[in-house]
């Protein structure tokens, strides 16, 4: 074989290993501006009466208390993820309560958003003594 069949060989193998790892590197991955999903559907209500414990504010984790997240019907939309929640809901004149709360679902990723199952869940506060 002469040299330049030789070059001429060594240059086609070289595009078609460069057109290859082209080939093999491309991804037809999108990623998605997803909305934000509601995780937790929370209830709150006091033990033994009809009204609505005033000032309502939820802690997820060791995160500050978060308020505006209920109703004046005392429903909280939690958004989030699938994930492990810790909770600790507080409102003035009645003791704090913690709950975890588990929210199954998919992630988002590649070319989807994911979704959750959303968990609903009620919470009676006790008056503090």
């Amino acid at each position: 074989m002469s040299s330049v069949s030789q070059r001429i060989r060594l240059a086609g193998f070289r595009c078609c290993l460069f057109a290859g790892v082209l080939i093999g590197c491309k991804t037809d991955c999108v990623y998605y501006p997803c909305p934000d999903f509601e995780a937790i559907t929370l209830t709150v209500s006091a033990t033994g009466s009809s009204t609505v414990p005033p000032a309502i504010a939820i802690a997820f984790g060791n995160e500050p208390p978060q308020t505006g997240l209920c109703d004046t019907l005392g429903v909280c939309h939690l958004m989030g993820g699938p994930a492990q929640y810790h909770l600790t809901i507080t409102a003035s004149g009645f003791t704090p309560r913690s709950i975890d709360v588990t929210v199954t679902g998919e992630a988002a990723g590649c070319n989807t958003c994911g979704h959750v199952d959303r968990q609903q869940l009620s919470v009676v506060l006790q008056p503090a003594l």
